[in-house]
């Protein structure tokens, strides 16, 4: 979902960094969806895990620390969802490897 694809959008939060979160409808769709904006509009579910089964239909808050507060449903019922941003897959490799010369250091260290 794009600004241009929604007919219309409400913001509940904002963090201190500027970036929105609410929920926005788009023509032809009767159901609300959740977005982020930060320069442009981005449709939460997009940013979910494949297959989860869950969809967020409104972003309630926006912690400084990426977190997002909103409320989603699955199949069977709704909730309040606390969604805590991965990092990327890429980010993986160089986080274990300083961890593993941490160690190193520590040994020799003792």
């Amino acid at each position: 979902m794009t600004s241009a694809e929604a007919t219309f959008s409400y913001a509940y939060a904002i963090d201190s960094s500027g970036q929105v979160g609410g929920y926005a409808d788009t023509t032809g769709d009767l159901r609300y969806h959740a977005f982020l904006y930060e320069g442009s509009m981005q449709n939460v579910n997009a940013l979910l895990v494949p297959g989860s089964g869950w969809e967020v239909n409104v972003v309630t808050g926006i912690s400084d620390s990426g977190q997002i507060a909103a409320n989603g449903y699955n199949l069977i019922e709704a909730h309040a969802l606390l969604l805590t941003p991965a990092p990327e897959p890429g980010f993986a490799i160089p986080l274990l490897a300083g961890c593993g010369v941490i160690a190193l250091r520590r040994r020799r260290a003792a």
